[in-house]
């Protein structure tokens, strides 16, 4: 009997295929928006109750506790996790995953100027690596989160002020973050039922 992979190799998916794939499987990225808008969040609180370079470390470190609090959180849900060898997406996932940690230095150099800087300089290379699973994901969510997680903080400062904007970054942010979550999960969940529906020749019940 032929093996999954050997059916793959004699008839190539298409990306779109592939796409959707990969959104049923993880709900959009859910469980990564869902945790770090809460890391975000409690970053920024604690903004009001640590000294200032102790918060700022909160809000550089905070993916240490934040990745793999996700990929439980993915387990736990039961979102099922790809390889490559089912998706050949995933790489480009991961690529785009691992590229926001070349900007470290930024947000470090951030911090040794002025760490009052650091949740804009942080949110704008996090922000920026979003956009392209406005493509992979298939929806412009995740191209609105980008856009407010990029410029939101930027847009404090030039209104606030870089003290005020080190207290309430965190919050718009993960706020952010977390009405993309509960989006992606609304539409990633309908999709993968019109998907389980078609792939059954049965029709989906229409959403209430």
């Amino acid at each position: 009997m032929a093996t999954r992979t050997d059916r793959t190799a004699a008839f190539p998916r298409t990306a779109d295929a592939e796409r959707d794939e990969s959104l049923a499987a993880n709900r959009g990225g859910f469980s990564f928006l869902f945790v770090h808008g809460l890391t975000w969040i409690v970053a920024a609180a604690l903004t009001f109750v640590l000294p200032l370079k102790e918060a700022a470390l909160v809000y550089l470190f905070q993916g240490l506790v934040a990745f793999p609090a996700s990929l439980v959180l993915e387990r736990l849900l039961g979102f099922r996790t790809l390889s490559t060898r089912e998706n050949s997406l995933v790489s480009l996932f991961v690529l785009i995953a691992v590229a926001q940690g070349l900007a470290l230095p930024a947000s470090i150099v951030a911090f040794n100027l002025d760490p009052r800087y650091v949740p804009v300089v942080f949110a704008a290379t996090n922000g920026g690596h979003f956009l392209p699973y406005a493509w992979l994901h298939r929806t412009r969510a995740y191209m609105l989160l980008a856009v407010v997680a990029a410029l939101g903080p930027y847009v404090l400062v030039l209104v606030a002020g870089p003290a005020a904007t080190f207290h309430l970054a965190g919050f718009l942010v993960g706020g952010a973050l977390l009405i993309t979550a509960a989006y992606v999960l609304a539409v990633s969940s309908h999709r993968a039922a019109l998907m389980a529906s078609a792939a059954n020749g049965t029709s989906p019940t229409p959403k209430e």
